[in-house]
Formats: structure tokens, sequence, C-alpha cells
């Protein structure tokens, strides 16, 4: 099994997620975007170059992470990590 998606199974997948991501904690968006994918912790985290235990820990809500580490665990998927405006969260665009 290979740890990059084809850009079109990334599109298809990340426009399935988009909406839901506004509305979940970081916690919760992290392990939709891995349930997504349908990988364990383990390979999610290897596909993310993180720990698997930073990932659990993210997971559980008893670790904040840095930027740099939600960058690595939507570089899967292809997000983008920033701020978004209110009218770029209402037209879907934008960095999550």
């Amino acid at each position: 099994m290979t740890s990059k998606l084809t850009p079109e199974e990334r599109d298809i997948r990340r426009q399935k997620l988009f909406a839901d991501l506004d509305h979940l904690d970081v916690p919760n968006a992290v392990k939709a975007m891995r349930h997504a994918l349908g990988k364990t912790q383990a390979e999610y985290a290897k596909m993310a170059d993180i720990t698997r235990e930073t990932l659990s820990r993210i997971e559980t809500g008893e670790y904040n992470p840095t930027l740099e580490i939600l960058q690595k665990i939507g570089a899967p998927f292809g997000f983008e990590i920033g701020f978004r405006t209110p009218a770029t969260r209402r037209s879907g665009k934008g960095p999550v």
C-alpha cells in the first residue's frame, strides 16, 4: 500500500472532509482525517512524518500541536494550514 494518494483521490477525499472540518475541534478533525483514509494511528503518523505517540496525544486532546505539526498532519490531503476570513469560510476556499 502506498503512503501517498493520487491527486484525484486526494481531491475527492478532501472535498468530503472540507465541510465537516469547520465544525470539529483539532482532536476530532485529526481523527476524521485519519479515518477518511482508513489508516491506523501508526500508518497515518508515518504518512505525516510524526510519531504515533504524538498523533495519539493530539487525538485525545492531551497535546496541542504546533503549526508545523498541523501542517504535517494536513499534508496527506494537501491541506494548507492558516487563517480563514468569514468570506473564505462561506466560499469554502482558503486554508483549513
